[in-house]
């Protein structure tokens, strides 16, 4: 079991990261994924239905949650080229006042939501967005730590998170908890997790500057790893307090030794930055350690993550355009207890 002090230290810093980077990694990150490619997974995924009562651990400021919440409320959720355009979108058509003018198609009165998340920042963000929504009766806020968060028995038809398991200290124990809030027989766990390191550029390419072996930039080429194929991690006995993103096999790991069986599939993320300028000054506001170890942007460090991505991320769209485009594999998982 991980050590108490630290375990709190993780959960103090991780709260304060998130919470100031509520709006920024919005503006800065979110919004630019192509195709709302997350979003879209959870959309399509039929344990998420219209009147089904959903719990989304650590929602953050709502990007996906706000789909998730228009579909169950019967709502249909609008295309777009990027997730920032869907939200713009969705915003726009879940006005009340869209709604009193009968442009809404008919809404079912049982689907809700109650997001979960430590970071008061990420909710405010989250909360403004509901406030001049026709959403906002039907999904609950709750700041609090997901392991401490008590979850009601045999209650959600679905529980789901993005990116987040691999921050739980004791992912097992949430899981676990997770398990007996299902409906019986018919609830599902949905979730989304990052590839391994060398898969994600938004990993690969920080971990290349800060020296860390497994940052190397691999161009995709995907294999789809067999999800048993690894050997069993100690992580009942050991808890490590340290962020497991990257590591897929230790996260299906954790969800078997929850009690559950699981499908996964993969799909890419893709977010098209519109200069290298952008793109440098997101890693250093979203990422704290890069500054720490890097200094400021226009640095020395600074300038040799500069030519690296306009060398191997630089590409150019049908309009004729140049982007900083990062490629990512995210690992998409259905779980269903095992009786």
């Amino acid at each position: 079991m991980a050590d108490h002090d630290q375990v709190v230290a993780y959960k103090r810093s991780e709260e304060e990261k998130w919470s100031q980077a509520g709006e920024k990694r919005w503006q800065l990150f979110k919004r630019l994924e192509k195709e709302n490619a997350t979003a879209r997974f959870f959309l399509q995924n039929k344990a998420i239905f219209p009147g089904a009562r959903v719990l989304e651990l650590a929602c953050g400021s709502g990007e996906t949650t706000l789909q998730v919440a228009a579909k169950v409320r019967g709502y249909s959720v609008p295309s777009g080229e990027t997730t920032g355009e869907v939200v713009d979108k969705l915003l726009d058509i879940l006005r009340p006042s869209y709604h009193q003018e009968g442009k809404l198609d008919g809404a079912s009165n049982s689907g809700s939501v109650v997001g979960v998340d430590i970071a008061k920042g990420m909710l405010n963000v989250f909360r403004g967005r509901l406030e001049n929504t026709v959403l906002k009766d039907h999904v609950q806020l709750v700041e609090s730590d997901v392991e401490a968060y008590e979850m009601p028995s045999q209650h959600f038809d679905v529980v789901i998170s993005q990116y987040s398991i691999p921050h739980f200290p004791n992912a097992v124990q949430v899981l676990k908890n997770v398990r007996k809030s299902l409906v019986p027989n018919t609830g599902k766990l949905v979730t989304v997790i990052w590839g391994p390191v060398a898969q994600c550029d938004v990993f690969s390419i920080p971990r290349k500057f800060l020296g860390d072996p497994h940052g190397e930039h691999h161009h995709h080429h995907h294999h789809h790893e067999e999800s048993h194929s690894h050997q069993p991690h100690e992580e009942d006995k050991q808890h490590s307090v340290h962020c497991h993103c990257g590591s897929p096999q230790h996260t299906l790991k954790q969800i078997e030794a929850a009690g559950f069986r699981f499908n996964t599939v993969e799909f890419p993320v893709i977010y098209d930055f519109p200069t290298v300028d952008d793109y440098l000054y997101c890693l250093a506001e979203m990422n704290q350690g890069m500054k720490q170890y890097m200094g400021e942007p226009k640095s020395e460090a600074w300038r040799q993550v500069e030519s690296y991505v306009k060398e191997h991320n630089s590409y150019k769209l049908s309009d004729g355009s140049v982007v900083i485009r990062l490629n990512n594999i995210a690992i998409g998982i259905e779980a269903e207890p095992i009786e």
